[in-house]
């Protein structure tokens, strides 16, 4: 059956898939085509509304696609665009509706004289910025937004100084909201009757969480805090009977760490259905510990586990976490220097550490596969491989056959000479990330005797100094470059490759040269197209 004889609904459930911009160049192949993008291009895109607008009405009121999201950038010039905007409520069914950089007094205005219009929202965004307001004569107003069908709720401050004001947001069907406070903010922002909220992330440095949130909630399962600068407890953790995911990244002030933090941690323990945890206090936490011992007996059901800048408390019983499938511990550490950790995970599947953390821990695990993800950013590349990394691979190999090495945040921009003695020979998949590292190590890495797959993510190569001639790593079954380049500016061809016949060029790309082997997936990167991140899984890097 050939493409052309799927019936319609096929076809549009195929370009569903595709990116938008490459919905767009679908579109334009053939009639057929263009009625099989349009739901897909329509749901993907938004209708721009800014202060041009006003010249642009009759192209508004000509426009033949359906659109049913609508974003007003900068509402600023309340009389410039409400032409443009009748024009639009008069011809779209509104779904979407976001405000961007825009003044809190005219989104409240437009969300009354529209009320109509918008009463059929499923989803708004709200972007506020007053960083442009001269003159604010509204310190004390008070302003009731009433959202009676929406579902989804997006906010953020970015600079809020003038003029404090009252927001009450009445959202009975909200099921997931998101926001974003701003330190500077004057606003005070209420949501009275969310009750049937499942899904919630504040990022709080002047609101507190219990003022914001009046509310019940039971129906809550999603929660992810981030707290700065405000000393806030969190015995709401003890009314979220349903609370399946918690994500909680709080600043504690070290005068009151002494009490906040055990608290904190017996708050946790008593989330007792929790499968995901992410636990990250911030500040001057040196002193903290946690006793994992408890967490496993409180947290039974615990899948995900991340914690960090804290110490673990040694205790003689051996945690065990039945349902854990993946360990994230940053900057963690042992109570006593000469401590030994062991831990029980019969169903871990990835694991993420510090190299340091390596020989000072032991995972008592299930003979299935593990994936691990080593923080190498305290020692250099040779120490980090002969003095922790080897030994800990020998003692679970053959468990451990994936391998990450990596640098958070950014690549470095100094290349590591550190010579290597000896490869990973027990490792089959190998991914270096954020990597500064020479050609003789890496090549040295290539040709161990049991890698098969080697990755390069936003590695910096050292080749200067070194012969033109290409190193071949034969072994290799896969040999992926993404985003990666050599000290040596001027070097177009890679110095590695698989066989004498594979040829990795370098494209010139903002003024450096670039590899890749997959061009088309570094092309979606470089234009600005981010994936957001999966707030209920812990992400190993």
């Amino acid at each position: 059956m050939s493409f052309d004889s799927l019936p319609l609904e096929i076809v549009q459930f195929i370009f569903d898939h595709l990116s938008f911009q490459d919905l767009l160049s679908a579109s334009l192949v053939c009639r057929r085509w263009y009625s099989a993008t349009e739901k897909s291009i329509n749901g993907k895109s938004w209708l721009a509304v800014h202060l041009d607008r006003h010249n642009d009405l009759t192209e508004l009121a000509w426009n033949r696609r359906r659109h049913d999201s609508v974003l007003v950038t900068m509402l600023h010039s309340w009389e410039q665009l409400k032409p443009a905007m009748d024009v639009c409520s008069e011809k779209i069914r509104l779904r979407r509706l976001s405000f961007s950089r825009s003044w809190i007094d005219y989104v409240c205005q437009f969300l009354q004289l529209y009320a109509d219009w918008v009463d059929g929202l499923e989803e708004i965004h709200i972007s506020l910025d007053h960083r442009f307001l001269r003159n604010d004569s509204c310190s004390g107003r008070s302003y009731v937004i009433r959202l009676p069908t929406a579902r989804r709720l997006y906010w953020s401050e970015i600079h809020i100084r003038r003029g404090n004001r009252n927001i009450t947001v009445h959202g009975p069907r909200l099921k997931t909201v998101s926001i974003s406070d701003s330190f500077a903010s004057k606003l005070n922002l209420i949501l009275p009757d969310c009750d049937a909220l499942e899904s919630l992330e504040c990022t709080l440095y002047r609101k507190s969480f219990t003022e914001l949130y009046k509310a019940s909630y039971e129906n809550l399962t999603t929660l992810i805090l981030r707290i700065y600068y405000t000393v806030q407890d969190v015995k709401f953790l003890d009314f979220l009977p349903k609370l399946k995911w918690l994500t909680l990244l709080i600043e504690f002030e070290k005068d009151l760490l002494e009490t906040l933090f055990p608290e904190t941690t017996k708050a946790i323990c008593r989330c007792t259905h929790l499968k995901g945890l992410q636990f990250i206090p911030m500040g001057d936490v040196a002193s903290s510990g946690i006793d994992l011992t408890r967490l496993s007996e409180s947290l039974p059901d615990l899948q995900q586990l991340e914690l960090s800048n804290m110490y673990l408390i040694s205790t003689k019983k051996a945690p065990t976490f039945q349902n854990l499938t993946i360990l994230k511990l940053v900057n963690v550490n042992l109570q006593q220097t000469d401590d030994i950790q062991e831990i029980n995970y019969p169903s871990l599947r990835t694991v993420s550490l510090d190299v340091m953390l390596l020989p000072r821990i032991s995972l008592l695990t299930s003979p299935k596969k593990v994936e691990l993800f080593i923080n190498v950013d305290s020692l250099n590349l040779a120490e980090a491989v002969e003095l922790c990394l080897t030994p800990f691979l020998k003692q679970f190999h053959p468990s451990i056959r994936d391998l990450t090495l990596f640098k958070p945040d950014c690549c470095d921009t100094i290349v590591d000479f550190s010579c290597l003695q000896t490869g990973l020979e027990q490792v089959a998949r190998l991914r270096l990330v954020n990597l500064a590292i020479s050609l003789k190590s890496l090549a040295l890495i290539g040709n161990s005797s049991g890698l098969r797959h080697l990755t390069l993510s936003k590695c910096l190569i050292g080749v200067r100094g070194t012969t033109d001639q290409v190193i071949l790593l034969e072994q290799l079954d896969t040999f992926e470059l993404q985003q990666v380049q050599l000290d040596d500016p001027k070097q177009m061809q890679f110095p590695l490759a698989r066989n004498a016949r594979e040829n990795l060029m370098g494209r010139s790309k903002r003024g450096s040269v670039v590899f890749c082997t997959d061009w088309d997936d570094d092309e979606s990167l470089s234009t600005g197209v981010t994936v957001p991140r999966m707030n209920k899984k812990v992400n190993p890097l």
